[in-house]
C-alpha cells in the first residue's frame, strides 16, 4: 500500500503552528522528519478531504480565487457539493486551508535544504533563497498567493500571509544567530532587525519573480544574495 503523503496526514493548522513557533533549524528539521514518519502510522486518512484540497489547489492555481466556484471544484475532486460542505464553510475556507497547506510544505522544504545546507550561515542564506525562489516557481497557486489582491484577501479573512513570513523571519533568524555565535555574522546590529531586513527583501524578489514570472537569471540572483550577505557578514581582519 502507498504511504500516505506528510502534507495531508496532519492537519494543516497543527503543523503550521508547530512549525511557526520553532526557531531552531536542527529541531524543525526533526520535526519535519517527526511529521513525515507520523503520516505512516495510525492517522486515519480523510480521503474525500484530500481529494477536495487536491482539486482545489490545481483549480485555484489555474483559474485564480476569484474565477474557480465550488462546482469546479467538487467537479476536479469527483465528490459531491454535500461533501464539501461537510468539510468546508464555503469557498475562501477551503482556499484559506489549500494556502496554509502550501505555505507550511515550503516551510517544510526550506527547513530541510537549510539543515542539508553547508558554507556555514552565508551557505544557508543563499540555499534558502534559492530554494524558495525555485519551489515558488514550479507552484502555479504562488503566483497567484502573492498578487496583491489575493494577499488582500487572504490579509482580511485570515493570518497565513503573516504566519508564513513570521515562520521564514524565524528560520532566517535562527541561520543569523548560530553565525553570529561562530564570529561570520557581525554583531554591532540586532540579530532581529538583519532577520526582519533580509526576510523584506527576500520577500519582495519573490513577488517580482514569481508573479511576474521572469527568467530566474542566475547573476541577478547571485547578485542579490551577495548584497543580503554583505549587510550582515562580520567583515575580515584583513
Amino acid at each position: 500500500m502507498t504511504e500516505p503523503r506528510a502534507s495531508f496526514a496532519l492537519p494543516a493548522r497543527v503543523r503550521y503552528k508547530l512549525l511557526s513557533k520553532c526557531n531552531d533549524v536542527n529541531r524543525m528539521s526533526a520535526l519535519v522528519k517527526a511529521v513525515r514518519t507520523h503520516a505512516s502510522g495510525a492517522i486515519v486518512v480523510d480521503d474525500g478531504q484530500n481529494r477536495i484540497l487536491a482539486a482545489a489547489s490545481e483549480v485555484f492555481g489555474a483559474a485564480g480565487f476569484h474565477k474557480a466556484t465550488i462546482l469546479d471544484i467538487v467537479a476536479a475532486a469527483g465528490v459531491s457539493r454535500p461533501l464539501f460542505y461537510r468539510r468546508f464553510r464555503d469557498k475562501t475556507h477551503v482556499f484559506e486551508v489549500v494556502v496554509d497547506q502550501l505555505i507550511t510544505e515550503w516551510n517544510e522544504t526550506l527547513v530541510d535544504e537549510v539543515s542539508r545546507a553547508s558554507g556555514g550561515a552565508a551557505g544557508a542564506l543563499r540555499v534558502l533563497h534559492e530554494a524558495s525562489l525555485a519551489y515558488g516557481r514550479t507552484r502555479p497557486l504562488f503566483h497567484l498567493l502573492l498578487t496583491r489582491d489575493t494577499q488582500l484577501l487572504l490579509a482580511t479573512e485570515t493570518d497565513v500571509i503573516e504566519k508564513g513570513s513570521r515562520a521564514l523571519r524565524n528560520l532566517i533568524g535562527e541561520i543569523l544567530t548560530r553565525g553570529l555565535e561562530a564570529g561570520e555574522i557581525r554583531g554591532d546590529v540586532d540579530v532581529e532587525h538583519m532577520a526582519d531586513l533580509l526576510t523584506a527583501i527576500h520577500l519582495a524578489y519573490s513577488d517580482r519573480v514569481v508573479i511576474e514570472d521572469t527568467p530566474l537569471d542566475a547573476s541577478l540572483s547571485d547578485g542579490i544574495v551577495a548584497c543580503m550577505l554583505t549587510g550582515v557578514l562580520a567583515k575580515s581582519d584583513e
